[in-house]
């Protein structure tokens, strides 16, 4: 089995988008950035990253009720592309859970 898992800290770059799927599904989208310091070849490098995050079901439902822009949050999940209006790939954090830290 080959593994596609990510786990991130960051703060909601935008308010959170909700919405249903035609099926009933709910789903929360948002924009997380993060910042960090990483240790790469022994030296310092500053790690920026702003990545759209979407989390779909009841149990997320729940985890997202209290997000909102600047919210503080680790969010683990799995990285997929999605094909923009634009035709341009872009990639997409799946969340499987959401932590709020503040």
């Amino acid at each position: 089995m080959q593994r596609n898992r990510v786990q991130i800290d960051g703060h909601l770059a935008k308010a959170p988008r909700r919405s249903k799927s035609p099926a009933g599904i709910p789903h929360c989208q948002f924009w997380l950035e993060h910042v960090s310091t990483q240790d790469e070849a022994n030296m310092a490098r500053q790690a920026r990253l702003r990545i759209a995050v979407v989390a779909s079901g009841d149990s997320l439902n729940h985890q997202t009720r209290e997000l909102q822009m600047g919210s503080a949050v680790t969010v683990t999940g799995f990285l997929v592309s999605h094909m923009g209006r634009d035709g341009l790939a872009k990639t997409v954090l799946h969340a499987q859970h959401i932590e709020l830290l503040n």
